[in-house]
């Protein structure tokens, strides 16, 4: 299921799902604003979401 998901992402946001910021920072020049507003959220709630007990509010904060 999860791998179906991922082949709907676009590059951008697979990036941010992913949190590379080097990645994004290297795309988001080739993107519209509005899925550069979308992927800097995504990546803003990645911070945020724990996973692994790996959370960055500081990041999180920064990115939305």
């Amino acid at each position: 299921m999860e791998h179906a998901i991922f082949q709907r992402l676009s590059p951008l946001m697979l990036a941010a799902e992913k949190r590379r910021n080097d990645l994004m920072n290297a795309i988001k020049p080739y993107c519209s604003l509005l899925e550069s507003i979308e992927a800097e959220e995504l990546l803003g709630s990645s911070f945020i979401c724990g996973e692994n007990g790996i959370f960055d509010l500081e990041q999180s904060f920064e990115h939305f």
